[in-house]
């Protein structure tokens, strides 16, 4: 599943974390369309980053944000309290390393390869093992490997990285979800359509949601949950999946 630090560095109102002596929080995503997307003159959108928005500002609080690699970040969610991480797969593997605030879709994985190379057969996990497949760090792509025990993967620090290294036949396969794979060949400028789907993933399947790392104050972890679930119960994060995730959205890194 490339990456951004969120650091609320703006001033909040008394009531808001200084009546209760909160800490500062830091909130680490990636840049990954169309959920996050840094824009050239840096600033960001997406459908998460909206629904960061509206959390915050019911909050009265105004973050500032900075981009960094995905691999970075869920290190630092992983070891630091108090730290907002988005937007991440809810895995079996990480259900006890984070509280969950609220998922905001679910994903379903497959993995690609070159249409060239492949015929529209179905591949197994066991022929999928003979390939070369890239990954990237820290991603619930690699622990898909790592527990499916696959031997011959590339371990990538940029998101992007993998299409690249796809597409001059470094290696055989990436996995990704369609809506990934399709932006991500947008956006670097790949064809699409010489893009098959060799194998569906399905035990990669989950939900993509915001959560909070182990250690983070009470009050954070009750304050953004429930900014969380009033967005969920108004219809708000709805709309956004609709104006973000619909067949005629277009959105440009």
């Amino acid at each position: 599943m490339p990456s951004v630090i969120l650091l609320l560095t703006t001033f909040l109102t008394p009531l808001s974390v200084q009546a209760h002596n909160l800490p500062k929080l830091k909130i680490v995503t990636e840049n990954l369309v169309p959920f996050q997307i840094q824009q050239p003159s840096g600033d960001l959108s997406g459908l998460s980053v909206e629904v960061i928005e509206k959390m915050f500002q019911a909050l009265t609080i105004t973050p500032d944000i900075r981009i960094m690699p995905w691999a970075r970040a869920y290190e630092i969610a992983k070891k630091e309290a108090n730290v907002l991480i988005f937007s991440i797969a809810r895995t079996p593997h990480r259900n006890l390393m984070f509280h969950w605030v609220g998922c905001i879709t679910d994903e379903q994985f497959s993995f690609w390869g070159l249409k060239k190379n492949y015929d529209n057969k179905e591949y197994s996990i066991t022929q999928l093992k003979q390939h070369k497949i890239a990954v990237s760090r820290h991603s619930n792509a690699e622990q898909y490997t790592i527990d499916n025990q696959f031997e011959n993967i590339t371990r990538l620090v940029q998101e992007d990285q993998n299409m690249q290294m796809l597409f001059s036949a470094r290696v055989d396969l990436i996995v990704a979800t369609e809506l990934t794979v399709k932006h991500r060949a947008k956006k670097l400028g790949y064809n699409y359509q010489a893009l098959t789907k060799v194998h569906n993933a399905n035990g990669l399947n989950n939900n993509l949601c915001i959560a909070l790392s182990l250690g983070s104050d009470p009050i954070w972890i009750q304050r953004l949950t429930s900014q969380y679930q009033q967005l969920e119960e108004k219809g708000v994060i709805d709309n956004l999946r609709k104006k973000w995730l619909s067949d005629k959205a277009h959105h440009s890194p």
